[in-house]
């Protein structure tokens, strides 16, 4: 076995049942193909896996934990609080809509790469890289879910509320980050997740996503 052999495995059941559902961006997976993860035995993976390691023993992250650990457990909770803050309303039927258009895509492109965890690899590699606990990394690393469809949904919002903008991006910016603080993704999973993220912010069937949240919130383009 060499080390482009090893991969993450099966995943939970949840993500397959995601995996079963229709996906309204299945004509983008051929050209999703040329966005790949890079090989297990290349130099830039080594870098990340030595850049994990670091990252996940910084002295200042104790300090961001119960934020990060907020982002891993309850997405949910953590964008609800969020657009509280910057004055945009919570709906449940919004985010649960979005979530199932996006959803689909990652499950399927997970399962097509099965890219094993960076501790998977480091354990295999001799890296001492320990991650922090998780409950919602039961699946393949690329690309990474918590990026790509946090990403999905705060650009679909930034559309309709142009006010939002920045503090949406820097709200995705923070969640890209934590994945990699608790060593449960490599920087590329989320380098990639952004890319593929601007293939389907382009593709016809974002217009209708965007276009059924503005109805649900009869948005008029500002922060309420």
């Amino acid at each position: 076995m060499t080390p482009n052999d090893l991969k993450y495995g099966n995943d939970a059941q949840s993500f397959q049942d995601w995996a079963k559902e229709p996906n309204p961006y299945e004509d983008l997976m051929p050209k999703l193909s040329l966005t790949l993860p890079f090989a297990n035995d290349s130099f830039e993976v080594l870098r990340e896996l030595q850049y994990l390691t670091e990252l996940t023993r910084a002295s200042d992250l104790e300090s961001k934990m119960p934020l990060f650990r907020k982002i891993d457990a309850d997405m949910t909770g953590f964008l609800s609080g969020v657009f509280s803050r910057i004055g945009i309303e919570w709906k449940d039927e919004a985010f649960d809509y979005l979530i199932s258009q996006i959803s689909p895509l990652t499950v399927r492109l997970k399962d097509k790469y099965n890219r094993a965890r960076p501790y998977q690899l480091a354990f295999y590699r001799e890296i001492d890289l320990h991650p922090f606990a998780s409950l919602s990394a039961g699946s393949a690393s690329y690309p990474s879910g918590h990026t790509l469809n946090s990403g999905y949904i705060l650009e679909v919002f930034s559309k309709i509320f142009e006010g939002a903008e920045i503090k949406l991006k820097k709200t995705w910016g923070v969640i890209a980050k934590s994945r990699e603080a608790l060593g449960l993704h490599y920087p590329s999973d989320n380098r990639f997740s952004a890319e593929i993220l601007k293939k389907v912010m382009k593709h016809p069937h974002t217009e209708i996503a965007i276009n059924t949240v503005f109805a649900m919130y009869d948005a008029k383009g500002g922060i309420k």
